[in-house]
């Protein structure tokens, strides 16, 4: 596997996220930014199986329960006209899926979002349930 970038932005915001995972020492290593004072980002790693298993979540308003189901549409998006194409979130489920993993998000109870992705670690395809 090669170094996995990702990048999620909130909202209408101009803060970004970034998580990228690189194979080191027979393992991984998973390194973060984030761009917006007052807010919290916790991440995690877990394998499970032959996949390894990436959580952001953050501390923010989370993702509004209409737009929920609609984020991975191609050209969705909640910024004004000219501020955003609405491809970040379509084009990244893109890569994610074609490498074999998934990506999915959520509301936290706590309030915030999270986004979970899983990755293949030996580069075998997810198994189909």
């Amino acid at each position: 596997m090669e170094t996995i970038t990702l990048y999620f932005r909130q909202g209408s915001s101009d803060k970004i996220y970034q998580a990228a995972i690189e194979p080191k020492d027979g393992g991984y290593t998973v390194n973060f930014a984030y761009g917006r004072r007052g807010s919290t980002l916790s991440t995690g790693t877990t394998r499970r199986g032959h996949m390894v298993e990436l959580v952001i979540e953050d501390s923010g308003p989370g993702i509004a329960t209409e737009h929920l189901g609609r984020i991975w549409e191609p050209f969705f998006t909640t910024k004004a006209a000219g501020k955003g194409t609405g491809l970040g979130l379509f084009v990244t489920q893109g890569v994610v899926t074609r490498g074999g993993g998934t990506i999915r998000a959520e509301n936290r109870s706590e309030g915030g979002a999270r986004f979970i992705v899983q990755w293949p670690i030996d580069g075998t395809e997810r198994q189909s349930s």
